[in-house]
């Protein structure tokens, strides 16, 4: 029996999404966002019709729902906790990182870091990489108190060294210190208006009262 077109499941496609792309989409088959996401963007890019602003439109919109086209990286959302662990959004995705140590002589260099939610959005696991050998790759996790809304941020790296820091978080401002005979450390960075620079530097102290420059990192959000 065929079915009716009002049984058909109306379809969450994106409104702004062309013509041709959605006739495209109609001849193989496609009515659902779930559906693309057995389909690769390569195989997507076959059908005529498909044009890049479509593939753009169709990944944005399967990233809303945690989705991505087959073999693709899912785009994490975060989740609703506490307000205080939402705030930790603004970190989420992928950045280089510029850093410029002011040595004898001096270290530029350039870095990758990722943050991404895990355990269903209870935390941020932090990856990094540095391309001088002189900087070690690095995992962090970032975490906070959902009643004091204070942050911590668990460090290891590639040298088998282990930190714990603590951290605040505005919409202006990224804080991480922490005190330690012989060497206490802190970070200050500030975001750019729209939030995809931040704007930092680290410094040093050997008896926690007397600072030193570091170094300076800016973390620049990969588009």
């Amino acid at each position: 029996m065929k079915r009716n077109q009002h049984d058909q499941p109306e379809s969450d496609l994106p409104s702004g999404l062309s013509m041709p792309a959605r006739r495209a989409l109609a001849s193989a088959g496609y009515t659902q966002l779930e559906q693309l996401s057995r389909i690769s963007e390569a195989d997507l890019k076959k059908l005529h019709g498909m044009g890049p602003k479509a593939i753009a439109q169709l990944r944005d919109a399967l990233g809303t729902k945690g989705l991505s086209f087959a073999g693709g990286k899912k785009t994490q959302q975060p989740p609703a906790p506490n307000p205080s662990i939402e705030r930790l959004a603004a970190l989420v995705g992928e950045w280089r990182t510029d850093i410029n140590m002011p040595l004898d002589p001096p270290i530029v260099t350039r870095g990758r870091t990722i943050f991404e939610w895990s355990e269903g959005g209870s935390f941020l696991i932090v990856r990094g990489s540095v391309e001088h050998p002189a900087f070690p790759s690095s995992t962090a996790i970032l975490g906070g108190d959902g009643e004091t809304e204070r942050y911590s941020m668990l460090y290891f790296d590639s040298r088998g060294i282990s930190r714990l820091y603590e951290m605040s978080l505005t919409n202006e401002t990224w804080k991480l210190w922490r005190e330690a005979p012989g060497f206490s450390q802190r970070f200050t960075g500030k975001f750019s208006e729209d939030g995809d620079t931040i704007a930092g530097s680290w410094e040093r102290s050997s008896d926690g009262a007397n600072w030193e420059h570091d170094f300076d990192l800016t973390y620049t959000k990969f588009k």
